[in-house]
């Protein structure tokens, strides 16, 4: 069974979560604002936004458990 489908942006990652601006406040962690702690695998990716950052080597997500180089 799959809920209706949700589009957002990245709005940071960690070593186990995504966290995703839906647009509308976190309903269970207000503290979140309006960024919703997501696993990956449950992440569909429809597009990848251009990186407008000084490094993104830095500010990139990583997902996996490689050593970054």
């Amino acid at each position: 069974m799959s809920g209706p489908l949700e589009y957002g942006f990245v709005a940071r990652v960690d070593h186990r979560m995504v966290y995703v601006d839906y647009g509308y406040p976190n309903p269970v962690w207000p503290r979140l604002g309006n960024v919703i702690a997501t696993h990956p695998s449950n992440l569909r990716m429809e597009s990848a936004a251009p990186q407008q950052v000084p490094n993104p080597r830095i500010v990139a997500p990583v997902f996996s458990d490689a050593p970054a180089c």
